[in-house]
């Protein structure tokens, strides 16, 4: 086994010394505001497949939102499928071009149902409202080749579960009752 020697230790003497840190003057009174009187604070639900970083400050993304978007506003943005959730902040905004960019980010679930039953009929899907909808929270049937939604009496559905039965006795899917398309 090699034989360990010990290493000389610096001296004191042969350390820099320290800069002495500039004085700064004191934040004058009246330089700071009651942030909701001069920002404000947005949520953008964000369309499946789009990730994330793809929108990290791309002017023409956000651009259309230059007549409300100031800087120092922020902005929380949430994956229509719950896929993906983050906190941003608008650093330049004038007319036509808005550069919003990302603070923190953090990969959600999704929307995944347990147990959920595969025998929807061919083109239905069952999908979430997205946060904020004005219909409410809840679930609603998707007709895939024309966007067609299916609600109950205007309403999202509570569980996926209550969706699924919904869809299957809607009267395009029964066979007791004949359907007549215009």
């Amino acid at each position: 086994m090699p034989e360990l020697k010990p290493v000389a230790a610096e001296s004191p003497a042969d350390a820099p010394a320290p800069q002495p840190k500039p004085q700064l003057a004191p934040l004058p009174r009246g330089a700071v505001k009651f942030s909701e009187q001069c920002r404000n604070a947005w949520l953008a639900v964000i369309p499946r497949g789009i990730d994330f970083s793809a929108i990290d400050g791309n002017s023409a993304y956000w651009g259309l939102q230059s007549d409300v978007m100031r800087e120092g506003d922020t902005v929380t943005l949430i994956a229509a499928d719950r896929s993906q959730f983050a906190t941003a902040m608008c650093v330049h905004s004038t007319p036509g071009c808005v550069v919003v960019r990302l603070l923190h980010t953090l990969d959600g679930p999704g929307v995944t149902i347990a147990n959920a039953p595969k025998s929807l009929p061919d083109g239905i899907s069952i999908e979430r409202t997205p946060p904020g909808d004005p219909l409410g929270s809840g679930f609603f049937g998707v007709r895939a080749r024309d966007g067609a939604k299916f609600l109950n009496s205007g309403k999202p559905w509570p569980t996926w579960q209550d969706c699924y039965e919904g869809i299957l006795q809607h009267a395009a899917f029964r066979a007791d009752r004949p359907v007549m398309y215009l």
